[in-house]
């Protein structure tokens, strides 16, 4: 078995990059998605103006416990933050995001097609990158374990 010094890090630098640029790009994401339902909420159907509400304000809550799962997941190498993001990334907010990019009833505006197709691709990155951080921290936390019973067995020895 090989030995693993305590401060081995295993976090994700793609994943953090794409979680930081992410957390700076939702601003703007919310922002331009609350003013442009504004602009269209009177030519909704009744409805999708239910729907449209509802979901935008899903979104912004699953998008911010989102993003802290996965600065604290993968910062602190922590599985069940990590696992926490990652099935928030790929239950919620991907299928939400999907329906606001490619529902037509919802009259989307120039600008918010954009911003979905921007946020959509930071999507898929997590999921993927944060798949590959939960196993590469999982597996890492295993071989900890395992060399500390060896460790552990060695002293009894």
């Amino acid at each position: 078995m090989d030995f693993i010094p305590k401060s081995d890090v295993v976090s994700s630098l793609p994943l953090q990059m794409a979680l930081f640029f992410n957390a700076h790009f939702s601003p703007f994401w919310v922002i331009i998605h609350i003013l442009s339902l504004a602009i269209k909420y009177k030519a909704l159907n009744i409805t999708y103006q239910v729907i449209l509400v509802a979901i935008h304000i899903v979104a912004v809550l699953v998008e911010v416990t989102r993003l802290y799962l996965g600065f604290v997941g993968n910062l602190m190498e922590r599985i069940p933050e990590l696992s926490g993001f990652w099935i928030t990334t790929l239950i919620l907010q991907f299928p939400v995001t999907l329906f606001l990019l490619a529902n037509p009833e919802i009259y989307s505006l120039p600008i918010e097609r954009a911003v979905d197709i921007v946020q959509i691709s930071f999507i898929f990155f997590e999921i993927i990158s944060g798949l590959a951080a939960v196993r590469r921290v999982a597996n890492h936390q295993v071989t900890k374990f395992q060399q500390q019973v060896l460790d552990k067995d060695e002293k009894i020895d």
